[in-house]
């Protein structure tokens, strides 16, 4: 069910281990991408916001929710709350995306921020700062919106 900005998922238990480490990109492919750099992406139009939304949150909601049960990540996805699309290209003018996927990716990419209020635990514990915010990163193909990384 989703509610002005927040993407309502099942919750999970304390988190023991964090979002950065559990994301953590195979070996051979640079920290980030899920699966590697993504290949195709097409120009991004003016009206990309609401279809790259959409598509972050499909993916917290199916992928995600899957991947946090699986690999037992112990993340609290209740109350989850989805950002405001903003271009990679004006948020990050070089680093890894530019250098590791090219001009075309890092034009073509899409950020949306992702904050998880369930996982910033009260004191005396104190929030778990690496894993109650994650920034995807989107870009669109021929075949439609793809959630290709995480920064």
């Amino acid at each position: 069910m989703l509610r002005l900005g927040r993407v309502c998922l099942a919750g999970g238990v304390v988190a023991t281990i964090t979002c950065a480490a559990a994301l953590a990109a195979t070996p051979q492919n640079p920290v980030g991408p899920f699966s590697g750099c993504p290949g195709g992406l097409q120009p991004l139009s003016t009206t990309y916001k609401a279809a790259a939304r959409h598509e972050a949150i499909v993916f917290l909601a199916t992928t995600y929710a899957k991947w946090n049960t699986q690999r037992r990540w112990g993340m609290r996805l209740a109350g989850t709350q989805v950002g405001e699309p903003f271009l990679v290209l004006q948020w990050l003018p070089s680093g890894w995306i530019k250098t590791e996927c090219g001009n075309d990716v890092w034009r073509r990419s899409v950020a949306v921020r992702i904050r998880f209020p369930a996982m910033e635990y009260p004191n005396p514990k104190g929030p778990c700062n690496a894993c109650a915010q994650l920034t995807l990163l989107l870009g669109k193909t021929h075949q439609g919106w793809v959630t290709w990384g995480n920064y």
